[in-house]
């Protein structure tokens, strides 16, 4: 599983002078720290919280294979705990940038199609993973690029 948490700042002011304490809280909203749960308001025993933080701990997967037939490629990954999905991308040439061609929407689906623009030309892939945690998309790092080369 996943390690997914969320944290809070808490700036306080008081006989040490102005310091910050960080507060840990599960996803379901509840944070604790040295005296217990905190609200998310503002008073004069409490001081001020910054907004949540989520932190997610995501691999970006990896393109195990992958076989070419003309323009179109079709690519098998391998499988990342906690995904929800996976993005495909390509760019055109070392110096550009990546576009997502294709997006699973299952942590399960592990195959891809793609048929690039052009035939008898070189291609750079690379898969990213994906998992929504409360309506936000967190999104790993790009896996090692591979080199296709269309038939």
């Amino acid at each position: 599983m996943i390690p997914i948490a969320e944290f809070k700042i808490h700036h306080r002011n008081d006989f040490r002078g102005p310091h910050k304490l960080l507060f840990f809280g599960s996803v379901n909203g509840d944070f604790q720290g040295r005296g217990g749960p905190f609200d998310d308001g503002e008073n004069e025993k409490q001081g001020k919280f910054s907004p949540k933080v989520h932190a997610v701990c995501l691999d970006s997967g990896k393109i195990l294979d992958y076989k070419t037939t003309g323009r179109t490629t079709s690519f098998s990954l391998r499988l990342v705990a906690g995904a929800d999905g996976y993005i495909l991308e390509r760019k055109d040439s070392k110096d550009g940038e990546f576009t997502e061609v294709a997006r699973t929407e299952s942590g399960l689906e592990l195959t891809f199609k793609d048929k690039a623009p052009s035939h008898f030309k070189s291609y750079l892939y690379r898969v990213r993973s994906y998992r929504s945690v409360k309506e936000e998309l967190f999104i790993s790092d790009g896996s090692e690029e591979i080199t296709v080369k269309t038939k």
